[in-house]
């Protein structure tokens, strides 16, 4: 009986692995991107972002020019001169508006609103730009990653490191600020290295 029953088990791990190795080899291709996906998961997790911690709302509004920033989909038709004014409103939102010329010198305004994400760290935004006859379904992170002590240049992210920009409260910025701010970006896991300088010749 002890013969049989060992054999038994037996039976059952040479299937067990048997099966196993078949489901490994018919199936590799996934297991080695969820497994890389898993990877790059715990690491973007792990990852914390270094925060602009004594961030004052008030004293961020007004004006920005912006320096430099990652490629993204919605500011390819931007060429240059591009800029952001933000104003506080007395329900504690920020309205938005950002400009920038196009092709054949033409300007695109889009106008929006910002709120605070996290009310215990006011340096964690967000913006929409799109609503449904006053519902915005979709909001984005403008987390502010560092602002200089005069609030004259800053670096703004979102969680999961896909757009990032440097803004100055002046069409130029000192190359040695310029690099700080590479530092930052590639501090809190972005590559600085793909970064997007902006042309500006306009003040207006």
């Amino acid at each position: 009986m002890s013969l049989h029953k060992n054999g038994y088990q037996l039976l059952k791990i040479m299937f067990f692995t048997h099966s196993s190795y078949v489901f490994f080899k018919e199936n590799r291709n996934l297991i080695l991107i969820i497994f890389l996906l898993v990877i790059e998961s715990s690491f973007s997790f792990h990852l914390i972002f270094s925060m602009e911690t004594d961030f004052k709302l008030n004293r961020y509004q007004g004006k920005w020019y912006e320096i430099a920033r990652f490629k993204n989909p919605f500011q390819k038709k931007c060429l240059k001169n591009v800029t952001a004014e933000y104003q506080l409103l007395d329900n504690g939102m920020i309205n938005v508006v950002n400009k920038c010329e196009i092709k054949n010198g033409k300007r695109d305004i889009v106008t929006g609103l910002a709120r605070i994400q996290d009310k215990n760290d006011h340096s964690k935004l967000e913006v929409s730009f799109f609503d449904i006859f006053g519902w915005r379904p979709i909001w984005g992170d403008y987390w502010v990653l560092y602002v200089d002590p005069i609030y004259s240049w800053s670096v703004v992210g979102d969680r999961k490191r896909q757009y990032g920009w440097v803004l100055s409260r002046n069409p130029t910025l000192l190359p040695s600020h310029l690099d700080k701010a590479k530092l930052i970006l590639d501090k809190n896991g972005y590559d600085s290295t793909e970064l997007l300088i902006t042309r500006n010749d306009d003040e207006n």
